[in-house]
């Protein structure tokens, strides 16, 4: 019977340090920007390495406990046309946990995210899995936010 119980006990799955993160889609960005009570701005572009950072061979070093930067935004907005308005803008990066286990930010690379409005100015709150933010978005998957914006959203989480 131990032996039984032993077997049953090994079995069971243990429980994972590791974050487990959702992939993001165009209509999941459409989805958190609707639902939120805060004006949130669909944006296709690149994020600059945080101001004032330093640079180390390609790395950006960056105080590790510092969950709260500034960045430079550079891309579009997206209109019922598409990503279609030139937006370059001073962003506050909000991230909520600043060490080796959490996010990488893809400075430089192409991405399709989610901007909130904050006062006169833009912030860019992330989740621990880099949330809401959709690196290297294809066309389709530019166009599918687009559908969205004009009420033809391909998949919906009512």
């Amino acid at each position: 019977m131990r032996g039984v119980a032993l077997a049953l006990a090994l079995a069971a799955p243990l429980p994972t340090a590791a974050l487990e993160c959702v992939v993001e889609t165009p209509e999941w960005l459409w989805y958190v920007a609707s639902e939120s009570g805060e004006r949130m701005l669909p944006v296709y572009g690149r994020l600059s390495p945080p101001l004032g950072a330093i640079e180390l061979g390609g790395v950006v070093a960056l105080d590790m406990r510092q969950a709260r930067f500034r960045s430079v935004f550079d891309g579009k907005a997206l209109t019922r046309r598409g990503f279609t308005h030139d937006l370059e803008a001073e962003v506050t990066v909000n991230v909520p946990c600043v060490n080796s286990a959490c996010i990488g930010l893809p400075y430089g690379t192409p991405v399709m995210m989610l901007l909130t409005q904050a006062g006169e100015g833009w912030e860019l709150n992330l989740g621990p899995c880099a949330d809401p933010m959709i690196e290297y978005p294809s066309p389709a998957e530019r166009h599918r936010l687009r559908d969205c914006a004009r009420g033809r959203c391909a998949e919906t989480f009512d």
